[in-house]
């Protein structure tokens, strides 16, 4: 993502611990006209402090597909995990 990228408008909907220093926050974004369900991995700097900055990992996808994206993870996992 282009470092210059900002949302337009970002609502913060969970947080989930990755391990002991790593978490994914999802939250939904608007860009314009358009919606999307954004999941970035944060970490915690060790050169600002301790604070948690946003890593390179992450996905934005747009609502329209969020649905479908999201039937196939619990599909996947109660496949794997049962």
């Amino acid at each position: 993502m282009n470092s210059n990228f900002s949302w337009d408008e970002e609502k913060p909907l969970q947080e989930v611990q990755k391990d002991a220093v790593n978490v994914y926050r999802l939250s939904l974004c608007r860009r314009g006209e358009r919606y999307y369900i954004n999941i970035r991995e944060w970490y915690k700097s060790s050169r600002e402090g301790g604070e948690m900055m946003p890593g390179k990992s992450g996905a934005a996808i747009p609502i329209t597909a969020a649905e479908e994206i999201g039937q196939i993870f619990i599909k996947t996992t109660k496949d794997i995990v049962g």
